[in-house]
């Protein structure tokens, strides 16, 4: 047991008169009763925070909101704050030490509200002579509101300690000998577990990417049928939050499913059954391309702060023009998208791969290949597409134009694709050292891909940004500026792209390659 464990449950002997006396030890112990005090914990939808062993949670008391953000388990706290309203993102938080920390777990992703609780709290203040703090003990009687039951849960009284700076060593003191007379015992599940768990909550249950357990020796179109439907099903996780447009991350992990879907199409359409993949496809086009303008101005507004450190001092407030123009685009482009996903065409299209996807579960009549094992399938796959990038790397040279290193972006992505879906098929240790190549190729063309992506459409916003308003000087000036950086930036990246293209298609990797995955003729192909 460490002074680091904030969080306890009470033996049946401790009584709240008891644990004063062992509080006390010769110092006074004042007792406040609160009123009614409503508590929730914000984590994302996909739980990064809970994922990264942490918890934040709210307490709200007439018009100010507590923010406690600890440790799970243990209770140790990292930061509290009052503030006036509850925050969404980690942009909101004021600390300069708890943003940067937080924006690396969440990112851009919102804050959602899981689990409201309401209840009181009996608090108990250890005061010197002077009548000073020196810390707090507050025992929880918290209830949770189950939508299933219409009604409130009680859940287990907690003790939580909260040392004050300056008397941490009163804390220990107090906190071992209260824990060695056996009168506190350490909680068994963190409180938000508690909470979940009357709730039917699972934590961490979803995931963007999900890592696929594949065996050999499956029937390929099996295989690429379950992997398909779990795509898909992360598109239906996500379409709502999509649709509403505030958290960015929704339609990010929306867009990663349709490409995924669409990237197998592409590879393995000679192996699915009947003539409904172009069909499919073309649907699926259509909703890349309604999403894809979103995420565009979603990524941008997002690198706003980054892009006025792009321009001089002078020159920043003038680039807000450019902020209120992706923001008013955005509004366009998501009422736009939402027609879409309203529509009887994006019905029928989910409806129509859910079927299509649990019909190849059932082996029969199928086109060559489809029943080969996965992992031939899987290695024809890699290899082909390696091959494709080796060719398409070899004639970058001696002057690769943009257009080509975007097309090599995008065979790179497919590669990766597949290594990452089908790496379980493969030697671990192998396997994990050409994704680690492949990372690195990926990661330069990446940064290539994006600062050309900016650079053009910052060209393309400007142009009609003065054809729909009447600009200052000042902020055309402003965006010149932004511009010529991310041309530069551009021509840096070209440089780490070749020299990662260098590194990736030299011998030694070419050969792993072929090791790994190049098939004997005589064992046929796909």
């Amino acid at each position: 047991m460490t002074s680091k464990q904030m969080i306890f449950t009470a033996s049946d002997s401790l009584s709240r008169k008891s644990l004063e006396s062992l509080l006390s030890d010769g110092m006074e112990v004042r007792v406040e009763v609160s009123g009614d005090i409503r508590r929730c914990y914000l984590d994302t939808f996909d739980w990064r925070l809970f994922q990264a062993g942490m918890v934040l949670e709210v307490e709200v008391r007439g018009g100010l909101c507590v923010l406690t953000w600890r440790e799970m388990g243990s209770g140790q706290i990292f930061l509290t704050r009052t503030v006036r309203k509850i925050p969404q993102r980690a942009a909101d938080f004021s600390n300069a030490g708890m943003q940067p920390k937080l924006k690396q777990i969440i990112g851009s992703r919102l804050l959602l509200a899981h689990a409201n609780l309401q209840g009181s709290v009996e608090k108990l203040l250890l005061l010197n002579r002077d009548e000073k703090t020196l810390m707090r003990v507050e025992l929880r009687h918290d209830k949770v509101l189950s939508s299933s039951h219409a009604t409130y849960l009680q859940l287990q009284e907690t003790i939580y300690f909260f040392p004050y700076r300056g008397y941490e060593q009163i804390f220990r003191e107090r906190q071992s000998k209260i824990v060695q007379k056996g009168k506190l015992l350490p909680v068994v599940d963190d409180p938000l577990l508690s909470a979940l768990a009357v709730l039917d909550i699972t934590p961490g249950a979803y995931t963007g990417r999900p890592q696929f357990s594949l065996e050999t020796g499956q029937a390929s179109i099996v295989v690429l049928g379950e992997i398909l439907n779990r795509y898909l099903q992360i598109m239906e996780s996500n379409v709502a939050g999509a649709r509403e447009g505030k958290d960015p991350e929704y339609l990010h992990d929306f867009l990663v499913a349709v490409r995924r879907i669409r990237c197998f199409f592409f590879m393995f359409a000679p192996l699915f059954p009947g003539n409904k993949i172009k069909l499919l496809d073309s649907d699926l086009q259509w909703v890349q391309q309604e999403a894809t303008r979103i995420r565009d101005l979603d990524i941008y507004i997002n690198l706003f702060q980054d892009f006025e450190t792009r321009v001089d001092a002078v020159h920043q407030k003038a680039l807000y023009s450019l902020y209120s123009f992706l923001q008013s685009e955005k509004q366009e482009k998501l009422a736009q998208m939402r027609v879409a996903l309203d529509s009887y065409r994006y019905l029928r299209l989910t409806d129509s791969m859910s079927s299509y996807f649990r019909s190849f579960s059932s082996v029969g009549e199928l086109p060559a290949g489809a029943a080969a094992p996965i992992e031939i399938t899987a290695s024809n796959s890699i290899y082909t597409i390696y091959r494709e990038l080796v060719k398409a790397a070899h004639n970058l040279l001696p002057n690769p134009k943009a257009e080509k290193i975007i097309a090599l972006y995008q065979t790179s992505k497919r590669l990766g694709y597949h290594m990452e879906i089908f790496s379980s098929l493969f030697p671990g240790k192998r396997m994990r050292q050409l994704q680690s190549e492949q990372g690195k190729l990926q990661q330069c063309l990446s940064q290539y891909r994006d600062v050309d992506l900016q650079y053009r459409r910052l060209r393309d916003y400007l142009s009609r940004m003065t054809r729909t308003q009447a600009m200052r000087e000042i902020s055309l000036e402003a965006m010149e500026q932004l511009i010529a950086d991310r041309k530069r930036e551009r021509k840096r990246a070209r440089v780490l792209v070749l020299n990662q293209i260098e590194q990736f298609t030299r011998k030694k990797i070419r050969e792993r390659f072929k090791s790994m995955f190049k098939l004997p003729r005589k064992s046929g192909g796909t």
